[in-house]
């Protein structure tokens, strides 16, 4: 809410990335110290927390949605099937969308600021290796069953979904 606040005081726009937690297990087995650790310490905190700034964004979206010119972006980064119905319902009640026949309709203002992006090739649960091996030799992919179900639930008239691709070479590319 600062970064918010701050960015209407100072009167520019802002771009956030909310990023859900996937690795939580592996962030917690990783920083011993809790204060070095970058995640809550338990994950229904996580969980907790991104629900909550979901809820925050969709709100100052609604708000921003009021203006000609966007003063936020927003990318809602998970692979959660759980805090993407969050947001998708989260915009319905918000007002920024209709539901209509099992789909999300997203109108022009909304796409302009917000999407959900993926990540093609996170692992289900790398708590299971080893702290000194490096992450990006060992993402193996991704299902894209709730990419596609997004796809087919959200009508958008611009892309509303993202999925990027690890490139060896280019870093990640949509």
């Amino acid at each position: 809410m600062q970064s918010l606040e701050d960015a209407r005081v100072g009167g520019y726009s802002l771009g956030v990335k909310l990023v859900r937690g996937a690795y939580h297990a592996f962030e917690v087995d990783t920083n011993p110290s809790p204060k070095a650790c970058p995640v809550w310490a338990e994950k229904k905190e996580t969980d907790a927390c991104y629900n909550k700034c979901v809820g925050v964004l969709l709100s100052a979206l609604r708000h921003d949605i009021l203006h000609e010119v966007p003063h936020i972006g927003i990318l809602f980064a998970t692979h959660n099937s759980q805090s993407c119905e969050k947001i998708l319902e989260g915009l319905v009640r918000e007002g920024i969308a209709k539901e209509e026949n099992g789909h999300v309709l997203v109108g022009q203002a909304a796409a302009e600021r917000c999407a959900i992006g993926q990540l093609f090739g996170l692992l289900a649960s790398p708590s299971k290796f080893s702290p000194n091996v490096s992450m990006a030799g060992i993402l193996p992919g991704m299902s894209d069953t709730l990419t596609d179900r997004l796809v087919d639930r959200i009508r958008s008239p611009s892309p509303f979904v993202i999925k990027w691709v690890k490139h060896s070479s280019l870093g990640y590319v949509k």
